[in-house]
C-alpha cells in the first residue's frame, strides 16, 4: 500500500477536497440552484437516507444504526486497503470509494444528511439527485468490478 502513496493522494485527497468544496459552496449559497444545460441543473437538497433516498424515513435509533452500518462499510474498505495486497488499480479504485464515502459520512454529522446537488432530468423524468462523492464512489465501484471481471484485483 505504502508504495502507492502518490496514487492514494491523487485518487483520494483531490476528489475529497473537490467534493467538500462544492458542498460548502452549495450549503453557504456560493453556488445557487440553476439550470446549466437542458438536461442538467444544480438543485440542492439533503438526503438523510442512503442511495436514492432509500431509508430516509428512518428516525432515532434506526437512523443511528444506519450511520453505524455506513461507518462499518467504510472501515471495511479502509481495512482492505491497508491489509490486503491490492494491485495499484484496485487500490486506486478503493481509495475513490473511501474518499467519497468519508465525505458523505462527514455530511451526516454536519448536516444530518448528505448534501446532494446534481440533478439530471429529461422532460418529466428525473434521475435521483446526487453529488460529487457519489460520482467517485460509483467510478471506484465500477473500476473494481471491471478489475474483478478481468481477474486483475
Amino acid at each position: 500500500m505504502y508504495k502507492y502513496v502518490k496514487e492514494i493522494g491523487l485518487f483520494g485527497i483531490l476528489p475529497f477536497i473537490l467534493d467538500r468544496w462544492t458542498k460548502y459552496a452549495i450549503v453557504h449559497g456560493l453556488i445557487q440552484d440553476q439550470d446549466l444545460l437542458p438536461v442538467l441543473k444544480i438543485y440542492s437538497t439533503y438526503n438523510s437516507g442512503v442511495a436514492w433516498g432509500m431509508a430516509s424515513e428512518l428516525q432515532g435509533f434506526a437512523q443511528t444504526m444506519l450511520l453505524c452500518f455506513v461507518g462499518a462499510v467504510l472501515a471495511y474498505f479502509i481495512w482492505t486497503m491497508t491489509r490486503i495486497n491490492l494491485s495499484r488499480s484496485a487500490l486506486c479504485a478503493t481509495v475513490l470509494i473511501v474518499s467519497g464515502g468519508i465525505s458523505n459520512f462527514i455530511d451526516r454529522f454536519l448536516y444530518d444528511g448528505v448534501v446532494d446537488w446534481i440533478c439530471v432530468y429529461y422532460q418529466s423524468w428525473t434521475f435521483p439527485i446526487f453529488n460529487g462523492a457519489d460520482i467517485f464512489i460509483t467510478l471506484g465501484a465500477a473500476w473494481l468490478v471491471w478489475l474483478m471481471i478481468r481477474s486483475e484485483y
